[in-house]
């Protein structure tokens, strides 16, 4: 539980740090948890095994570099907001003070974000 919750507050992070330098952003949008492509991609992880029990991640990127966070975790929600701008492939958010980076990369209606640490968690985009 502790890696899940780790793994998303750092997404979090890296959506509200980024503070888009150009409109039109690939990242611009509302994206989900994917939990299948992660299954396919990945195998079992603590991240997998929290979403098939009802755990749910929204992230939104404004074109204003505004983030907003959303996770439902068994029966609970909490929402996050913070600020986000992109640097090549990195993506770096800002939430409550605490800043992460990110890499990003999107194919067609997939959004794979990876964490320093590598831990990795792919959306769909919404």
């Amino acid at each position: 539980m502790k890696k899940i919750k780790r793994l998303l507050a750092a997404l979090l992070l890296a959506a509200l740090t980024l503070n888009l330098t150009a409109c039109g952003s690939k990242l611009e949008g509302k994206w989900t948890l994917d939990v299948e492509a992660m299954k396919e991609a990945y195998g079992t992880s603590d991240l997998i095994s929290a979403a098939d029990m009802g755990v749910d991640v929204t992230m939104e990127f404004a074109d204003d570099h505004k983030m907003t966070i959303k996770m439902a975790l068994f029966g609970g929600a909490q929402e996050m907001q913070g600020e986000w701008k992109e640097k090549d492939d990195q993506l770096i958010m800002t939430v409550d003070g605490d800043t992460q980076t990110l890499t990003w990369k999107v194919k067609g209606k997939k959004l794979t974000l990876t964490g320093e640490d590598g831990e990795t968690m792919i959306l769909k985009r919404k």
